[in-house]
């Protein structure tokens, strides 16, 4: 017998942890945008451009958002059913929409800072013909970053109806067989390509899609758009359902190598289109997008069932290292942009090369988000927020006993 399946307790540690790596990786993607060449897509624009770091924003853009989301629904299901609807709904609003309340008016000002700093170094201030700031109404509100969170807000919402009427018109478990079977055929080529369909049919629709941008996300809107809703959705309800199938979890380990392979076929794949496709402008409705909308939406699932089969395979076992890393991950991530922001401003003042201000970038910012995570959070009424409870401060102090769903941000 596996080591996953003899212990339900090492899945979630394996989980845990590509959960935390997902938002890690948000602080690196972040960190990439100022040095991609062509025209200036990002709040900081610096002089050393990189295709290299170009590549590494694609790799990680793919499948970063779709993996949190099948982690989301994971939890979620296993919270649900833990805890019952009521307290679910308690823990959700304590966990996800306190913080974002919380922390948004802090990070905000952060950005628009880091935004106005950049600018007085450029121009000697705010250009003439800047656009207009947002007006704050629900069809225009800057979310930040920290657009994840309300996603999730609204991913609950719709799912608690949903699940009710569902289980009311199932009395005899004929969906929840379909559903059972149909988690297990996602895991198979074929089923691959199915469960990435509906994303790819509302990016094919989408006018303004490119590959490069990926998914679009609902970051300056209280109203999810509809790629949002259908991408997302179907990863978290996919999570969902699979909390009901651990068994796969071990299947999925067991064949990791496949996976891997398509993984690295398909990103192959993507590397190719944007290469020689135009892959950075978009295009007219025709099979040509939808080619590419399918590629990408397929990458964005291969690489996050690899994330998870690699995660499950090797990294089961109880690690208080990794555990700390995970509960601070949250924290990092809602506070990251602002001071990433404000070392790409110091560092694009310098003619140095990019592989010497990336690391700059991505180090100093790290050391300072966990240091502020060590020592003004864990312990404190804000880590309780986040983590669910404080924590100890020391690493060896950590508790080495299952991570419960409650202290994960997912």
């Amino acid at each position: 017998m596996s080591t996953a399946l003899s212990s339900p307790s090492h899945r979630l540690h394996a989980l845990d942890a590509v959960r935390g790596g997902a938002l890690l990786l948000g602080v690196a993607l972040h960190a990439t945008l100022s040095f991609i060449p062509g025209a200036q897509v990002w709040l900081v624009a610096d002089p050393s451009r990189s295709m290299t770091l170009a590549y590494v924003f694609f790799a990680i853009h793919v499948f970063r958002m779709t993996l949190f989301f099948i982690l989301a629904g994971f939890f979620a299901h296993l919270l649900f059913h833990r805890l019952g609807l009521t307290e679910f709904v308690k823990n959700r609003f304590k966990r996800i929409f306190v913080p974002l309340v919380t922390f948004w008016p802090i990070v905000l000002p952060g950005i628009v800072a880091a935004l106005v700093w950049a600018a007085h170094l450029k121009f000697g201030g705010l250009p003439k013909d800047a656009p207009p700031g947002p007006k704050f109404t629900p069809g225009d509100f800057p979310l930040t970053h920290l657009w994840f969170l309300w996603m999730l807000m609204l991913l609950y919402a719709a799912l608690i109806p949903l699940r009710a009427v569902l289980v009311a018109a199932d009395r005899r478990g004929w969906l929840r067989n379909i559903a059972d079977r149909t988690v297990g055929f996602a895991f198979r080529p074929v089923g691959l390509l199915l469960i990435a369909l509906p994303g790819a049919v509302v990016l094919w629709l989408e006018a303004k899609w490119t590959m490069w941008t990926g998914i679009p996300t609902p970051d300056r809107t209280l109203y999810a758009n509809v790629p949002a809703w259908v991408c997302f959705g179907l990863a978290f309800g996919f999570g969902w359902l699979l909390d009901r199938r651990r068994d796969l979890l071990d299947a999925l380990a067991m064949q990791w190598k496949r996976h891997a392979l398509i993984a690295i076929v398909l990103l192959g794949g993507c590397f190719a289109a944007i290469n020689v496709l135009p892959a950075s402008k978009a295009l007219p409705a025709d099979g040509l997008k939808f080619a590419m909308a399918l590629l990408y939406n397929a990458t964005a699932w291969a690489m996050s069932l690899a994330a998870i089969a690699l995660a499950v395979k090797f990294l089961s076992n109880e690690s208080p290292t990794r555990r700390y890393i995970a509960d601070a991950s949250y924290w990092v991530y809602i506070i990251h942009l602002p001071i990433i922001l404000a070392l790409q401003v110091v560092w694009s003042q310098l003619t140095w090369a990019w592989w010497i201000k990336f690391p700059l970038i991505v180090g100093p910012g790290l050391v300072i988000m966990f240091a502020s995570y060590h020592w003004l959070v864990r312990s404190t009424a804000i880590g309780a927020m986040l983590n669910g409870r404080k924590m100890p401060r020391k690493i060896s102090e950590t508790t080495t006993t299952m991570p419960q769903p409650h202290s994960a941000p997912t």
